[in-house]
């Protein structure tokens, strides 16, 4: 057989085969389409959860850095003066870290984020609440209990939040992992 023999061989199986019709139809079983979109849906579902879990985790601790720090200025010059007027303007400046912080951790709210996390969010929201009043009241003594129970709310979130977010580099152990946000 020569090589042009073969050669018009090939092409005329090649030719044949793609010639061939396939019988059925071109659509998937309703049932089967059903449970595929059910599966996507979950799917879409459980990526906004962990999405929003962990976008309110991340403003959560990036506005605390902002707040923590605009207390303990506000607090050291409390402590060396023991009086808000020689304090300049840093109760002011304190509240309105609280404030902000606050703010961009309420926007950050999503329904779908799951109780372990929403419940101690609004823990510490009220407790910042009760923090701002306190200074904006010039309390002394009576800041101390509302600022422990501020920074014990702060650690509860930060705790929650722990199990959401990955190890920040260099501090990843073998038994630390990311939680996924339970669905459903």
């Amino acid at each position: 057989m020569s090589l042009i023999t073969l050669g018009v061989a090939l092409v005329a199986a090649v030719v044949s085969g793609c010639a061939t019709s396939v019988t059925g139809s071109g659509t998937a079983p309703s049932d089967q389409l059903a449970l595929h979109s059910s599966e996507v849906s979950v799917s879409a579902a459980s990526a906004h959860r962990h999405d929003a879990t962990v976008a309110l985790c991340r403003t959560a601790t990036s506005s605390m850095v902002v707040m923590v720090k605009g207390y303990n200025d506000f607090l050291e010059a409390l402590n060396r003066f023991h009086s808000y007027d020689k304090v300049g303007d840093l109760d002011d400046r304190a509240r309105a870290a609280l404030i902000a912080g606050a703010d961009r951790i309420r926007d950050a709210r999503d329904p779908e984020v799951p109780a372990d996390l929403t419940t101690p969010v609004n823990t510490f929201l009220a407790s910042t609440t009760r923090l701002e009043d306190a200074i904006g009241a010039h309390e002394l003594t009576g800041l101390n209990p509302v600022a422990t129970r501020w920074s014990t709310d702060k650690q509860a979130v930060l705790d929650v939040c722990a199990r959401y977010l990955p190890p920040p580099p260099g501090i990843a152990t073998r038994t630390s992992a990311v939680v996924p946000v339970p669905a459903g």
